[in-house]
């Protein structure tokens, strides 16, 4: 197998690189990288457009950010990365908009000393233009060569903007404490960047002690024996070694960037996921402890005995586990799913097919380490994938077992079956865990979510998950044989009388996510647990009603993925 390599330290020009988001992700596809980083100074505002210029490419996309920072008796600044930094966090863009703020005004204080040393630049858009990047030194170096001030970037900090240059001026920046405080607090892994221009162990020890977790080994500042010493110093203060060319494009526009030319193994990627997992699993398990796993937030103490208002406690109850051949083709197909039913739900259907399972709470209790047991067992019978139904309210022991089995050597997919009312929270969680999501849409219409399923916001947070959903695994993934390995299936079961839900749940999905996105339309509704109780239900599915439906869909362009026959 052909050795993958990633570079998790690059620059666009949404800080103080030359290339656009959309032209890193070019570029780093022509260099074969399996994944980057975007780790602009002080801005995450690239991350988005790196991700989508990704989608349906052979390359992943780390979110991550460049804080510079000050610790006491260490000259010059200490750099600290953030990986898998939450991008889409209004709060944290607040947080790093004082920090632009503050660049733009050490920008003009730059540019009064350039005058002061009788050097005036002609064109000043890289600061008036600014806006949303982060203005730095580099900005001005590039200008100064490109208004002959300066015969290249190294002339132009040496001539005037390095520390003894007459045009410089000290940023105002956080403790490194606080930088490394700010990157955990969003959901990031701190990383030292450049260590060569931070001082020595000394300074190592002091960021440990302030929660720091990880240590650039490989940079093109570092020599190979240099290397050595931070791979060592990552063992010896149990850090992640991490590495990256530092690229910020060509300093002539976007000629020879150094991107990718560090050799850094796809292994690094490989052990910040694995602590990105671990960390997101604790708090699943944390979630438990005032229950809020589902949008419910029943608050019960699951994580002691008390049971939720989906009548689980801390125990996992499984009513089945065996070889699943009535599911999507793409999802059982000849060999079988390999099918995982949990007791108990967090909704309350009327019209649940199985009910003694979800709402009677029919089943056997296992242990974590059972749960992994039985998905190694169903690998080895020859399963697709592991398909977990009505998951959502043992989010945290699964999240466990998934982590553990793939540890002993599971590698099918995992399939999270649900009936899509989630917290989008626990689904941000298990980013890494799931493969393939196959959530419901059940309902667009409160008032029917509430009288049907006694979850009168359904639809909202439904949403909100689904999104999420997409935004993990995007467009369903098949094989060469038509079986899904990754990606989104949205399951809609059309209700008798209720073809205005079904538009709207069809309209949702073609225009807020994708009407590329695979559907599985189901005709299978029949009377069941309470059903006979309301009046719109007592009834089978009229055929016209969903022959309607089948072609609201084809009017959509939602052509992709299964419908059932009636």
């Amino acid at each position: 197998m052909k050795e993958k390599f990633i570079d998790l330290h690059i620059h666009t020009n949404h800080s103080d690189g030359s290339l656009t988001p959309t032209q890193v992700v070019q570029y780093a596809l022509r260099k074969n990288l399996s994944a980057i980083a975007i780790t602009d100074h002080d801005n995450i505002d690239a991350v988005e457009e790196a991700v989508e210029t990704a989608k349906d490419q052979n390359i992943e996309i780390i979110a991550g950010v460049e804080l510079s920072s000050y610790l006491e008796g260490v000259d010059g600044e200490i750099h600290i990365l953030g990986y898998f930094i939450d991008y889409r966090s209004a709060e944290l863009k607040k947080e790093l908009d004082i920090f632009r703020q503050a660049r733009l005004k050490r920008a003009y204080d730059i540019l009064e000393k350039l005058k002061a040393a009788r050097v005036v630049l002609k064109d000043i858009s890289f600061i008036t233009d600014a806006d949303k990047k982060a203005v730095g030194r580099l900005h001005f170096a590039k200008a100064l060569v490109k208004e002959k001030f300066a015969l290249d970037v190294q002339d132009a900090f040496q001539k005037y903007l390095g520390y003894d240059g007459p045009a410089y001026v000290a940023k105002v920046m956080p403790s490194a404490g606080e930088a490394i405080k700010l990157i955990l607090k969003f959901g990031g892994i701190p990383v030292i960047a450049h260590p060569y221009y931070a001082g020595g162990k000394e300074t190592i020890e002091a960021l440990v002690k302030e929660g720091l977790k990880g240590i650039e080994a490989w940079h093109t500042k570092h020599p190979m024996q240099m290397i050595r010493t931070y791979l060592d110093w990552a063992i010896e203060f149990d850090l992640i070694a991490t590495g990256g060319s530092d690229c910020h494009g060509g300093y002539a526009g976007a000629e020879n960037p150094i991107m990718g030319t560090m050799k850094v193994p796809y292994l690094v990627l490989q052990n910040l996921k694995k602590f990105v997992t671990e960390k997101n699993i604790d708090k699943l398990f944390s979630m438990m402890n005032k229950c809020c796993l589902c949008p419910r937030k029943c608050g019960a103490r699951r994580s002691d005995g008390q049971k939720g208002l989906c009548q689980a406690d801390n125990k996992i109850i499984i009513a089945s586990q065996n070889m699943h051949f009535g599911e999507e083709p793409a999802i059982g197909g000849d060999k079988g799913s390999g099918t995982i039913f949990f007791a108990n739900c967090s909704l309350n259907c009327v019209f649940c097919q199985n009910y003694p399972i979800s709402q009677l709470g029919n089943g056997k209790e296992i242990s974590q380490e059972e749960l992994k047991t039985i998905m190694l067992s169903l690998q080895k019978r020859g399963a697709r994938n592991i398909n977990l139904v009505t998951p959502t309210h043992y989010a945290p022991q699964i999240a466990k077992a998934v982590f553990e089995a793939r540890k002993s050597g599971l590698k099918i997919p995992i399939v999270y079956n649900s009936s899509g009312y989630e917290n989008v929270e626990v689904i941000k969680l298990l980013e890494g865990i799931v493969d393939i999501y196959l959530p419901d849409c059940k309902y667009c219409d409160d008032t029917m979510a509430a009288l049907y399923s006694n979850a009168k916001n359904y639809s909202h947070y439904n949403k909100e998950a689904l999104k999420e959903m997409n935004r993990q695994v995007g467009i369903l993934k098949l094989d060469a044989d038509g079986i899904a390995i990754r990606g989104l299936l949205i399951r809609h079961l059309v209700l008798p009388h209720a073809l205005e839900n079904t538009k709207a749940v069809l309209d949702f999905i073609a225009r807020e996510i994708s009407p590329k996105t695979f559907i599985s339309l189901m005709s299978q509704y029949h009377k069941a647990y309470k059903a006979q109780d309301f009046e719109a239900l007592s009834t089978g599915l009229d055929e016209k009603e969903y022959r309607q439906a089948l072609e609201y869909a084809d009017s959509l362009g939602l052509e992709n993925g299964w419908r059932q026959e009636i």
